[in-house]
């Protein structure tokens, strides 16, 4: 596979990372270990929420989201390191049963 360079990315491409689905366990478990609050570790409690149910964290969403960077973007890239994110929103919560999906910013790509 030939490696891309910064130089090979056009500013509002798109390149699909594929997708997680994620079940009630990966919450649960993920919230009960990093980010313990009702809304992920207590289903009784996230039902009764602004939610209606178990969703997963930010934290979660992000890490499952690096997972997906690194499978299908960052090992075609002639990546060292990251230096840093500059801006995550999560406009759209995550839970169980649903697909996890995303596509990499180009405004700002990884040189």
């Amino acid at each position: 596979m030939e490696l891309l360079y910064a130089e090979d990315l056009e500013s509002g491409a798109v390149i699909d990372l594929g997708h997680v689905k994620v079940s009630r366990q990966d919450i649960l478990g993920f919230g009960k270990r990093w980010d313990p609050l009702p809304m992920h570790t207590d289903e009784k409690a996230a039902a009764a929420g602004p939610f209606g149910g178990l969703i997963a964290s930010v934290i979660h969403t992000l890490a499952m989201f690096q997972r997906l960077q690194v499978n299908g973007f960052f090992a075609r890239t002639a990546i060292i390191a990251g230096r840093g994110m500059e801006s995550m929103h999560c406009p759209h919560r995550c839970v169980r049963g649903r697909f996890a999906r995303r596509t990499p910013d180009q405004e700002h790509p990884a040189a």
